[in-house]
């Protein structure tokens, strides 16, 4: 036997020790770790001998080529009982990509039901998660406390610690002053993208496409738009295709960093584009001075903002020329409060264990600072990981507006 198929075997018999013991978790993550280094991994899974197991890594194969009908045929096929969890996951995460958030619910309300909390199948949980987030989403707050408040219960606190809560009260909450941090994070964003990874199958490739999209959108909105600013840019490959689209638009990447302005300026250049760092202050009042139709945006970025130093910044867009904001962060779950945010009343609370992370109703502000709210959103990521607690910003919300 060749060494690619000794390497699917072993894997084979890897994923199948884990369903033995009713770790779902770990067939989660192995085969979403898979294929998210190269989709080609599912030429290793066709070699799996004959199972439901192989249905089953087949569909997750099939979700992050964005084949959702046929990961969906896939799933059907699987009928034993020791698979339902698994199997009801994934369908869920089907629905949850072609935005049939009613039917998602309704999978997880049957989960809930057969397999209440405890200990001994841990993934479980997973449901209860996906269920309280999709109620925040459609408005029922209350009911996502409740249920955050029995998984909690169960858990006893511990599922809300993470590697990441560490990291934020290690830098104070900002993670990315730590240079090791800043570095790791743009290589990622540089492999994920060059390696042309698709929106289903890696999470950071879809929130860049959300936020093209929205910028897109925006630019269209704002007539005659001369300028998009980028407000925490890290990679730049976003800021290269919008100039790469609109040469007529000049395009500013801004980073704080120096050392994330010099690694972008080697990878990315065209006549309209500049990366740039330093005072945020400076660079949009001249800026302002050599355009009059600016778009901003901003993309998981203003969690280190409080609530002040946020309707400051929105206060100085809106008299600097800046016409429409593109908004886009992370909501969800505050692992401080053990509460959902929400949006119907809340302002800012804080996120994880950090007296420096907030999650923030963006359009609210927006509003006070004399931009029209045209558009709100929420989605799910659409990727096949689990979701956890701990990342304090399980989906998120995209606002855009105009000045008024």
């Amino acid at each position: 036997m060749d060494n690619s198929n000794k390497s699917s075997v072993n894997i084979y018999e890897f994923l199948s020790e884990a369903a033995a013991k009713k770790n779902y978790g770990n067939i989660v993550s192995v085969i979403f770790y898979n294929l998210q280094k190269s989709l080609s991994f599912i030429d290793r899974v066709r070699e799996f001998p004959g199972s439901p197991l192989k249905e089953i890594a087949l569909s997750m194969c099939l979700i992050a080529q964005g084949k959702i009908d046929s990961s969906r045929s896939r799933l059907l096929r699987v009928k034993e009982k020791e698979w339902e969890l698994l199997v009801s996951y994934l369908m869920i995460k089907c629905s949850i990509i072609d935005h049939r958030y009613a039917d998602a619910e309704l999978i997880c309300d049957r989960m809930i039901e057969r397999y209440p909390l405890h200990d001994d199948i841990d993934f479980a949980l997973v449901f209860y998660l996906i269920k309280s987030t999709l109620a925040t989403i459609r408005g029922d707050v209350d009911g996502a406390n409740a249920l955050a408040r029995e998984w909690s219960a169960v858990r006893n606190g511990h599922w809300f610690r993470s590697a990441k809560s560490a990291l934020v009260e290690k830098t104070g909450g900002d993670i990315y002053q730590d240079k090791g941090i800043e570095r790791g994070a743009w290589l990622e964003y540089q492999r994920d993208i060059s390696s042309k990874h698709t929106k289903t199958q890696n999470p950071s490739v879809w929130l860049q496409h959300l936020f093209i999209y929205n910028v897109e959108m925006e630019i269209r909105q704002v007539e005659n738009a001369d300028c998009f600013i980028n407000y925490g840019a890290l990679y730049g490959w976003m800021d290269h295709q919008i100039a790469s689209r609109y040469p007529e638009i000049h395009v500013i990447g801004y980073d704080r960093s120096l050392d994330v302005k010099q690694w972008n300026d080697r990878v990315f250049s065209a006549p309209n584009l500049e990366y740039a760092y330093g005072d945020f202050e400076k660079i949009l009042k001249e800026a302002s001075e050599k355009y009059k139709r600016i778009v901003l945006g901003h993309c998981r970025t203003v969690t280190y903002l409080s609530e002040s130093e946020l309707l400051s910044f929105y206060r100085m867009c809106a008299s600097n020329n800046v016409k429409g904001v593109v908004a886009i962060e992370g909501l969800g779950f505050s692992s401080l409060t053990k509460e959902y945010f929400d949006i119907s009343k809340d302002r800012s609370v804080f996120k994880l264990d950090s007296k420096a992370n907030y999650l923030h109703n963006c359009g609210t502000y927006l509003e006070e600072c004399g931009y029209r709210v045209s558009y709100t959103d929420s989605e799910i990521t659409p990727t096949i990981n689990r979701f956890k607690p701990t990342e304090g910003n399980i989906y998120n919300i995209t606002w855009r507006g105009e000045l008024s």
